[in-house]
């Protein structure tokens, strides 16, 4: 007897279909104060362990802690030397989720990008003992604002920093910052430095 055939039903190929879910939103990085930044730098002393070290900031701790801004940012420009670099970089990095700050809160890049011209560096604003962080002068840090000039943060911060110079002659205070800013950016710096230097004599103007 011969075996009837099998009648097979026909194979569709599977379609899967990725459901459909919303982008995640990422938490905004947390802004700390001066205060805070304080402890984050007493803890990461302790992280780094080892040889004291010293390191230097620009950008907006250096001005937190050296002109006591009322502002907050959420990372730490620095300016660090081959010899301790990776041990800072590394301690950073590993204490970041204790102050919920992004893994490279703690860089140089503006020191690798070439932004940090000579290391100007001013006054201490942390000493544990062990962990050294010296501020860049002030006249570094205006100059590297006048370079940046992104955005109304750096127009605040080169207004106030203009005020902590206290220096009523524009001449003198671009021929104490100029030697300071990159040469290919010095006539859109000089052109910045007019202009926060019009806010900043405005405000002083007697009403």
């Amino acid at each position: 007897m011969r075996r009837r055939a099998r009648k097979l039903n026909p194979v569709y190929p599977v379609c899967y279909v990725r459901p459909v879910t919303a982008p995640v939103k990422l938490p905004a990085p947390t802004l700390l104060t001066v205060e805070q930044w304080r402890a984050v730098l007493k803890r990461l002393s302790a992280e780094i362990g080892g040889a004291p070290c010293e390191i230097g900031v620009v950008g907006g701790v250096a001005i937190a802690l050296s002109h006591s801004a009322r502002r907050t940012t959420h990372d730490l420009d620095a300016i660090l030397d081959d010899a301790t670099s990776r041990r800072v970089l590394d301690a950073a990095e590993q204490i970041a989720h204790e102050f919920a700050l992004p893994p490279m809160w703690l860089n140089n890049k503006a020191q690798q990008a070439g932004f940090v011209v000579g290391q100007a560096l001013g006054d201490v604003v942390y000493d544990d003992g062990h962990l050294v962080v010296r501020a860049a002068s002030t006249e570094q840090l205006l100059a590297m604002k006048v370079t940046a000039w992104r955005d109304q943060v750096d127009i605040d911060d080169a207004v106030l920093l203009l005020t902590r110079l206290a220096i009523d002659d524009l001449e003198e205070v671009w021929n104490r910052i100029g030697r300071d800013v990159p040469p290919k950016a010095r006539s859109h710096a000089r052109e910045n430095l007019e202009e926060a230097w019009e806010i900043w004599a405005a405000y002083d103007e007697p009403s």
